[in-house]
């Protein structure tokens, strides 16, 4: 690509987050009966304050908040929500704001960036009484896309992918998905640059960094899928090009897993939403790409099938302990927040394979039959119902409990 082209890109996608965050910015001073609602926004209305808040910030054109203030939003991003979905390592993100404050000449805009990604994502979990002036998603998202040009343009590192992946995850959360879109496709592929898809990249890494690395390029993986589905457009990545294993089942650090009370199994959270991000790339390729349009009724039937079996195996796999109504019970907002956006993510995927049966010609057959033996009078069986129904309504009356205790809403939780 020439440099020409992909400043255009750059600045097409400047333009679209510039728009994005004017959205949050109108929605500021809302109040909290407005925000409890779902909104297009309401994940960071609650969020949104005064920019013009007199706080004592680094000094410097990039400012940020003091040092202590950071930690703390660091130590509690570590513990919530990247303990799930693990953009960051722990020591290294440590080693990142501890350098910004103490080495004030190594200062770099990928850096100061990544910090108030960081930021943005901890005070998006923020309830509203918690939320101080100086805790502003919107400033923080603003202020990391407001150097996006020179992160892109700049030298390729981790922590540059690591910024993109993170706003992407942010603006996942916003109803107008074309940032999101443009910014998870240039991580990729600076992703790709770094050979993050790829096990031979890392093998002469120390094991920690080949590790971080690894989860950033599923983590995008993830997203990608997601917005794929969501967009109907087709993903970045292909599967053939990946040649990493999945992440491992029994991480060392633990990270994505999520611990059951004695005597209750563990659950791999991160594993689990990598292992339904594949499905959700068969799904698109089954039902909304372009070959997809060339195959038979039957054909997509038979694909439907292979689908739902693949999706009960993985809801399968999820210990009763981490569903819905046993979330909902352990009184936990961050874990009602990751596992609200896993299973809404999977019931889109039930609907999505049950939309096949729509117009498909024996189903409607059943159905039409159905209706003359009852206007008839005879003694009919109970109402056909297309393959994966009955699951698919089961779990969204169990999800639907879930989701009404999940305080902070956004359209990640709506497909």
């Amino acid at each position: 690509m020439a440099t020409e082209d992909l400043q255009a890109r750059v600045e097409n996608l400047q333009a679209s987050l510039n728009q994005a965050t004017q959205r949050i910015h109108e929605l500021e001073g809302r109040d909290e009966a407005t925000t409890a609602s779902l909104s297009p926004l309401s994940a960071y209305d609650i969020q949104t304050a005064d920019f013009n808040t007199k706080t004592q910030y680094s000094k410097g054109p990039l400012e940020l908040p003091p040092q202590d203030e950071v930690i703390s939003a660091a130590q509690r991003y570590i513990a919530g929500f990247n303990s799930a979905i693990p953009l960051f390592n722990p020591d290294s993100l440590l080693s990142v704001i501890d350098r910004w404050y103490t080495s004030l000449d190594k200062r770099d805009y990928t850096t100061w960036a990544a910090i108030n990604t960081m930021l943005a994502l901890v005070h998006r979990e923020t309830p509203p009484e918690e939320a101080t002036l100086s805790k502003n998603t919107a400033k923080y998202t603003n202020n990391a896309q407001s150097v996006l040009t020179k992160i892109v343009m700049g030298e390729t590192t981790l922590l540059s992918v690591q910024v993109l992946v993170g706003m992407t995850l942010l603006f996942q959360g916003v109803q107008d998905l074309k940032p999101a879109t443009m910014l998870i496709a240039m991580a990729l592929r600076l992703a790709h640059q770094l050979g993050l898809h790829t096990r031979e990249s890392s093998a002469h890494l120390d094991s920690s960094v080949a590790l971080e690395r690894c989860r950033v390029f599923w983590i995008a993986y993830i997203l990608d899928r997601d917005i794929s589905m969501r967009t109907k457009q087709p993903p970045i990545q292909r599967e053939m090009d990946i040649d990493l294993e999945w992440p491992s089942t029994d991480p060392e650090d633990g990270a994505g897993v999520f611990i059951g009370a004695e005597g209750i199994p563990s659950f791999n959270f991160f594993l689990s939403r990598v292992q339904l991000a594949q499905i959700q790339g068969e799904i698109y390729d089954a039902m909304y790409s372009t070959a997809s349009r060339t195959l038979s009724s039957q054909d997509k039937v038979e694909k439907a099938a292979g689908l739902h079996y693949r999706l009960d195996n993985w809801f399968s796999l999820v210990p009763r302990q981490f569903r819905p109504e046993a979330i909902l019970g352990a009184g936990e907002p961050n874990l009602c927040r990751c596992f609200g956006v896993l299973f809404a993510t999977h019931l889109f995927c039930r609907i999505s394979i049950c939309q096949v049966h729509i117009m498909e010609t024996r189903w409607l057959k059943r159905l039409q039959d159905f209706g003359i033996e009852a206007v008839q009078g005879q003694v009919v069986s109970p109402a056909p119902s297309p393959l994966g129904w009955h699951e698919l309504v089961s779990e969204c009356r169990e999800y639907m409990k879930l989701f009404a205790g999940i305080r902070l809403k956004d359209p990640a939780f709506v497909w």
